[in-house]
């Protein structure tokens, strides 16, 4: 499930939104970022750790980002790692899975645990650090609880969400 927030900017009129999850979309987001994993997007160490560590897992769900210096945000996905607290059934799990949809089995497993499984089976062996773009500095996650605000994109002035939003 998806939710999030539309924002409209008082000075220059801007609509945008910030959306958390994918709603539907788990398997092709979970897909893309592997893909982003293993060409580098995401660093050396991402690529070589997902590339020779088996079972490592993150969470496709899409999130906000934003700097606490600059203000600057991004949604994007959360691309930390989590590693299987019981690595043999976490495999068994998967073999069944690949038996089930074939060679997408493992994917489609890891792409649709919940956070409540991925609490329960798996614990956090590498946290992503996303950099600030504009200035540098580490951004911080902001739970959907916390979002009231967001400047905007285009001319950085501050704006509470004027609409609440939810899809599958």
């Amino acid at each position: 499930m998806s939710q999030g927030y539309g924002f409209r900017c008082k000075k220059c009129n801007r609509s945008y939104f910030a959306m958390y999850g994918n709603g539907l979309m788990h398997e092709e987001a979970y897909m893309e970022k592997i893909r982003e994993i293993e060409s580098g997007k995401y660093g050396v160490e991402w690529k070589v750790l997902y590339e020779y560590i088996p079972n490592l897992i993150f969470d496709p769900d899409r999130t906000i980002y934003m700097c606490g210096y600059c203000e600057l945000w991004e949604n994007d996905v959360d691309v930390s790692l989590y590693e299987p607290i019981n690595p043999v059934e976490t495999q068994r799990c998967i073999d069944e899975a690949i038996k089930k949809y074939g060679e997408d089995g493992k994917t489609i497993y890891e792409a649709w645990l919940s956070k409540e499984e991925r609490d329960r089976g798996y614990f956090p062996f590498r946290e992503y650090r996303r950099i600030c773009q504009g200035c540098g500095n580490v951004m911080k996650k902001i739970p959907y609880e916390e979002l009231k605000w967001l400047p905007c994109p285009d001319c950085g002035e501050l704006n509470s969400h004027w609409l609440y939003a939810m899809g599958d």
